[in-house]
């Protein structure tokens, strides 16, 4: 019986310890599934977090493609208006085109060389150049200035040093210009499409007087200029019609390049500061762009969330063993 009830109280005793290890594995379960479920937010949160950073790297290196293209554009931009004003200088300085009189009074000391030529005071832009050009073509190599006394100077200089012949325009000698002929149907006025300095004003006045420029297709026979004294020209340079005459044919690659230089050089010149502005800008915001790559690039938390997922897996793998004691 001593026995018998000795086996019992082992048994009893056997359950008991049972009883209270399953217990300390349940709370030791509980306390893992806890710990899991804490790993697993802190995984999803850095995830999100690097999903978010990854997402605002690739707008950011498309917005970095974008302002790299538009950089490489206006370079391009620049480059091409560089060439064309140094191209368009250097005919300038050397007074490409021009005679040797012209040449000698521009760069004599002996006398005003402020004084322009007339293709530096005009300025037309397309599509009208060629037309206008080809129209004062005449006159182009003209100076323009103040007074008579100022034109003999010139001559005289001329005269002494064997250089030639030159032409003058003589502004005090303008004067106001009679009515304008009745404007010829379907025309504007030649003097609408040019750029001139008020100063002298009178001198391209007079010279654009009652002149007109077809805006389309002109019937040569019946111009309306039969009975006029106006000049017709037109649009695309190949004829100036006159009441008494016609003149006209094919038009040359190189016309319209003579007009207006240094007034154009004047806008080359804009056009480059205001592409160096806008270089300036775009250079500016790829700056900021890379700065916040780089900080992008210091926030990278890839490691971090390779350290936290092995992290999971060991309590996974922890939970997988205890899980087995209760079996």
């Amino acid at each position: 019986a001593e026995t018998i009830e000795s086996d019992i109280k082992k048994v009893e005793e056997q359950a008991r310890r049972r009883i209270e290890e399953y217990s300390a594995i349940e709370k030791s379960l509980d306390e893992l599934l806890a710990k899991i479920e804490q790993q697993s937010s802190i995984v999803e949160v850095i995830e999100q977090k690097e999903f978010a950073r990854q997402q605002e790297r690739q707008r950011l290196e498309d917005e970095e493609d974008r302002v790299g293209k538009e950089i490489r554009d206006l370079n391009r931009q620049k480059d091409a208006k560089q060439h064309e004003f140094d191209l368009i200088k250097s005919l300038v300085d050397k007074l490409e085109g021009f005679p040797d009189s012209i040449k000698f009074l521009s760069k004599s000391g002996q006398w005003d060389r402020n004084a322009p030529l007339l293709s530096d005071l005009i300025y037309c832009g397309e599509p009208y150049r060629i037309v206008i050009e080809n129209y004062l073509e005449p006159y182009l190599n003209y100076y323009v200035v103040d007074t008579v006394d100022d034109a003999a100077d010139a001559i005289r200089l001329l005269s002494d040093a064997q250089k030639g012949r030159a032409n003058f325009f003589v502004l005090d000698a303008f004067s106001q210009l009679s009515d304008e002929a009745n404007e010829p149907p379907n025309t504007r006025p030649a003097i609408d499409v040019v750029e001139i300095d008020e100063k002298y004003r009178p001198v391209v006045e007079h010279l654009l007087h009652q002149v007109y420029i077809a805006e389309g297709p002109s019937n040569l026979k019946e111009d309306g200029l039969a009975d006029s004294n106006a000049v017709l020209l037109s649009s695309d340079g190949q004829y100036i019609r006159k009441k008494h005459s016609l003149s006209g044919g094919s038009v040359g690659l190189f016309e319209g390049k003579k007009l207006g230089r240094k007034k154009y050089l004047k806008k080359l010149e804009d056009i480059l500061v205001k592409l160096e502005e806008k270089i300036s800008k775009k250079e500016d915001e790829l700056g900021t762009i890379n700065d916040q790559l780089t900080e992008l690039d210091d926030q990278d938390s890839a490691e971090d969330l390779e350290l936290e997922k092995e992290k999971l897996e060991g309590l996974k793998r922890e939970e997988v063993r205890v899980h087995s004691r209760l079996e």
